[in-house]
């Protein structure tokens, strides 16, 4: 399994055991990866446009560029974490 393959897993919401070694491995790897990501993000100030694209590696997605973040952020274990960004503010 590749992490693609893990992320999809997540979205089904199926518990992961300890016991496999296999899931509880890309768990791992997977929430290391959102911490550095994350400390990168909580650390220093960054403009929103800095802010977009860090949340974007953290979701691996394309973050949009209306979305606004206020750090600090503090995700689940990482990168499945979705973010629907289609609120914009009509003025």
């Amino acid at each position: 399994m590749d992490m693609n393959d893990f992320i999809d897993f997540c979205k089904t919401w199926k518990p992961i055991s300890g016991e496999d070694k296999e899931l509880h491995g890309l768990l791992v790897q997977c929430s290391y990866d959102a911490q550095q990501i994350k400390m990168e993000l909580n650390t220093s100030f960054h403009s929103k446009e800095a802010i977009v694209e860090i949340l974007s590696r953290l979701t691996g997605q394309t973050v949009d560029s209306t979305f606004t973040c206020f750090p600090p952020f503090y995700p689940g274990f990482g990168l499945p974490s979705i973010m629907d960004c289609r609120w914009k503010q009509e003025m």
